[in-house]
């Protein structure tokens, strides 16, 4: 069973935020803790979100949940006998 990467919020963990410059200097160490966490790093410059660090294996599970989501939402926008309730809530989603 595959470890979830985040709780019910996607928002980042703030203690999982931090500067460019720290990451630059502890770079070995920022990422053997991401192996351990599989929580990505939102890395800041001047205390903005420029970058974030995530690794490999966690990132393409993300993009495959993400193509399987497009796949699905496509898919059911092909179905003909669909309630009005589920037609209006496609038609809200933008490709």
């Amino acid at each position: 069973m595959k470890q979830q990467i985040y709780s019910d919020s996607y928002a980042p963990n703030v203690s999982r935020i931090i500067p460019l410059t720290d990451f630059n200097r502890h770079s070995k160490t920022y990422l053997q803790k991401l192996e351990g966490t599989r929580v990505p790093l939102v890395l800041t410059v001047n205390g903005v979100a420029e970058v974030v660090v995530q690794d490999a294996d966690t990132y393409q599970e993300m993009l495959d949940a993400l193509r399987a989501a497009e796949r699905f939402v496509r898919d059911l926008k092909k179905c003909k006998n669909m309630s009005k309730d589920v037609k209006t809530l496609l038609e809200s989603y933008q490709e």
